[in-house]
């Protein structure tokens, strides 16, 4: 009954195709075996918005990450209070790991994921990604947490797999933290992005400055500030830099 999309027939008997493999490594991960939780625990890492207590819980293999102080970056009846994070993350990924050795793979873990859905690769089946942006139109500046969209950022954009229908949702300017010169503008001023997001770097960028020029087609300005200086990024409505300059804090 396996035989076609999980083995093939040989000379010799039976082989394993891709997909099988696939089952085979998921088993021995713990994904259809393992019912592992803990938490909430505390972490030694800050909250990258407000260097408050950060708390981790892992449960029904997502790993949910809040902060204790303040609103987070995403809110509403979908999330915890204080959510900086939360997303699936494999029960391997726990295996031989303190609490805060999880966060930080879990961080890698997720940006590599992210890198492959910016060059519109699925992560899950190497499909097409298809995405689009939503824009808080009412959104709050004044406040760090918008009370209309409930979230920190006005700007999101959404990828779907064409193909298995894997999604994916993160801020729209975090498409620019790959741009060379975004990254030598932070290098400039000591902040390193050649690891990717971590919670080391993850602070620089987490209080940004979003300016909607237009909507349709999105054309999205956001504004970096280290140390009294700036630099301006416009983007479109798929999260690509299309222009980057210095201009006034």
């Amino acid at each position: 009954k396996l035989e076609g999309r999980f083995v093939r027939k040989t000379d010799d008997g039976y082989a394993l195709r891709q997909a099988g493999h696939q089952v085979v490594r998921a088993i021995l991960s713990g994904g259809f075996t393992e019912d592992t939780t803990f938490g909430p625990v505390d972490l030694s890492i800050r909250c990258p918005f407000c260097r408050g207590t950060v708390e981790a819980t892992y449960n029904d293999e997502v790993l949910f990450i809040q902060c204790t102080e303040c609103p987070g970056m995403a809110g509403g009846d979908n999330y915890y209070a204080g959510t900086i994070t939360e997303l699936p993350f494999p029960p391997a990924g726990l295996a031989d790991r303190t609490p805060d050795e999880v966060a930080r793979a879990y961080l890698a873990w997720i940006y590599s994921r992210n890198r492959s859905i910016a060059a519109e690769v699925c992560p899950e089946c190497a499909g097409q990604m298809q995405t689009r942006t939503t824009v808080c139109e009412d959104h709050d500046d004044d406040e760090a947490f918008c009370d209309h969209c409930e979230s920190r950022y006005a700007c999101w954009t959404r990828a779907t797999c064409q193909e298995c229908k894997y999604t994916a949702r993160s801020p729209t300017y975090y498409g620019s933290l790959e741009h060379p010169e975004v990254r030598s503008f932070f290098y400039d001023h000591g902040v390193d992005f050649s690891p990717g997001l971590t919670w080391e770097n993850w602070p620089a960028v987490a209080d940004v400055t979003e300016t909607v020029v237009g909507v349709d087609p999105l054309d999205l300005e956001v504004v970096f500030d280290v140390d009294g200086d700036a630099l301006a990024v416009r983007l479109d409505g798929v999260g690509q830099v299309v222009e980057v300059g210095e201009t006034e804090a």
